[in-house]
């Protein structure tokens, strides 16, 4: 997974540059990236970040996990409303509504958890671009 991640961001890489890119941030974004390889990256950065491309990237992470975690609410809110479609539910079958329920539920509160740390790191970033900083100083 990491070899196409990397062979994508080359090959955008070299869209870019063969397009010419006219403004100075897709300049900018082509000489340092800030890529979250995984929970480990993620977390490493998370530690270290100071600039707004590291919170960006991290912001960037947090909003597609978010996205993850939606994406198995609806597909759990599907399988549960098949569970009812079907009408051989009954005392022979164990009951796996509210177990669904219970995932259902802890996914939406992972969801909501990513997201708000998705906006926390873009409060950030807006700090940084609003005082003209390069860096937050954590002093």
């Amino acid at each position: 997974m990491f070899a196409s991640y990397c062979r994508m961001a080359g090959m955008l890489a070299l869209v870019a540059i063969a397009a010419g890119a006219q403004s100075g941030e897709a300049e900018r974004v082509i000489e340092n990236p800030v890529i979250i390889h995984g929970a480990r990256s993620y977390k490493e950065m998370s530690r270290r970040a100071k600039t707004a491309d590291e919170f960006t990237a991290l912001s960037m992470w947090c909003s597609s996990q978010s996205s993850i975690y939606a994406k198995r609410v609806t597909e759990l809110e599907s399988e549960l409303k098949a569970y009812y479609a079907n009408p051989s539910v009954g005392p022979k079958y164990p009951s796996r509504d509210q177990s669904i329920k219970e995932r259902i539920s802890h996914y939406r509160i992972l969801s909501a958890q990513w997201q708000a740390r998705a906006n926390d790191y873009n409060n950030q970033v807006a700090k940084l671009n609003a005082g003209g900083a390069k860096r937050l100083d954590l002093r």
